[in-house]
């Protein structure tokens, strides 16, 4: 049913939470799979160490859409961890001793707007001029091979 339902789509949205190898992977197994653009819409979860400097270049260089759950921290504490999380550090699971709890989940500004770290907006920023610049190319060759 996922299968044909991924035929069937315009565009495959997905979250991925996986570390940058594991998330690589899995791009490569939805291009394969279902050739249609892709949207990442839950990507950043820094305590599962999957962050803004691997993957968000990653998805920019095979141009998929990216949507950051949790954007500025406020009453959702997206930048907290997932309560199951929590659970696992208190049972003592082996599987927390993976988490870095000294870092934020998912948001990328603070309540003032100044970032949780200026060099994740540096790079984001960076990297949307490029797909700007990219796309500005693209309409000016469109136009002038009409």
């Amino acid at each position: 049913a996922q299968r044909l339902a991924g035929q069937l789509s315009d565009i495959i949205s997905y979250h991925c939470y996986a570390k940058f190898e594991d998330h690589v992977r899995i791009v490569s197994k939805l291009k394969r799979y279902y050739g249609r653009p892709l949207v990442n819409t839950e990507w950043l979860a820094r305590i599962q160490h999957n962050d803004v400097f691997d993957n968000y270049p990653m998805m920019f260089l095979e141009g998929i859409g990216a949507v950051n759950w949790g954007f500025v921290a406020g009453k959702y504490q997206t930048y907290e961890p997932w309560e199951s999380m929590w659970a696992q550090v208190e049972k003592g699971d082996p599987r927390a001793k993976e988490y870095d709890l000294t870092k934020w989940f998912h948001d990328l500004l603070r309540p003032s707007l100044r970032p949780y770290d200026p060099k994740e907006i540096d790079l984001m920023t960076r990297f949307n001029k490029l797909a700007d610049d990219n796309f500005k190319a693209d309409q000016k060759a469109a136009e002038n091979a009409q």
